[in-house]
């Protein structure tokens, strides 16, 4: 077992259906995308004009870390592969500012999200067969695992003061660059 403690640049995707939910009530529309950054059209869920898209949004995410702590369990060791399961529980902050308002809300807006979130996963790393001449083996680590989220969104503009509290569980599955071989060094890179 290896203790682990991260500071990471939040994901924004494990913050997005919790600034979706609060932007969706506001607007009292339910089951819109929300202020997602996952490519060009995405939908917004606009109040009176329905067909509003990202596209049509001036944004920028001004803040997204977390900070966690856990474990790394090894289950299985071997010269170039590493089997194992990773246990985290922290906190995350994401800020979108929108200094032109959303569809007929003009006013700038802030949409912040705190979260609380407990993860598990299930992580393989293998080492690279190259280079030989480099004194640390490179690997790449693929993971797949489960994130519990309680989030409070606070959304405020010059006549906006609204929040919202809610709970996602959302599975994930991903595949990290090379970095430093988890075995070589002793704990995850």
């Amino acid at each position: 077992m290896t203790p682990l403690i991260r500071l990471d640049v939040q994901d924004i995707g494990f913050a997005e259906p919790a600034l979706a939910r609060s932007v969706d009530a506001f607007l009292g529309k339910g089951g819109g995308r929300g202020l997602s950054p996952g490519g060009a059209g995405a939908a917004i869920t606009g109040g009176a004009s329905a067909d509003a898209t990202l596209d049509d949004v001036n944004f920028r995410i001004r803040d997204l870390h977390e900070i966690s702590a856990g474990l790394m369990v090894t289950v299985y060791q071997s010269d170039t592969r590493t089997f194992g399961l990773r246990l985290l529980a922290g906190r995350g902050r994401a800020e979108v500012y929108l200094p032109d308002g959303v569809d007929i809300f003009v006013d700038t807006i802030t949409v912040t999200a705190k979260t609380r979130f407990a993860e598990t996963a299930v992580v393989i790393e293998q080492a690279l067969p190259w280079p030989a001449l480099l004194s640390d083996r490179l690997a790449v680590t693929a993971e797949t695992g489960h994130r519990h989220t309680r989030s409070h969104v606070a959304l405020r503009s010059a006549l906006i003061r609204r929040d919202d509290t809610g709970t996602d569980n959302q599975s994930f599955a991903g595949i990290a660059r090379a970095h430093r071989a988890w075995a070589a060094t002793g704990h995850a890179a």
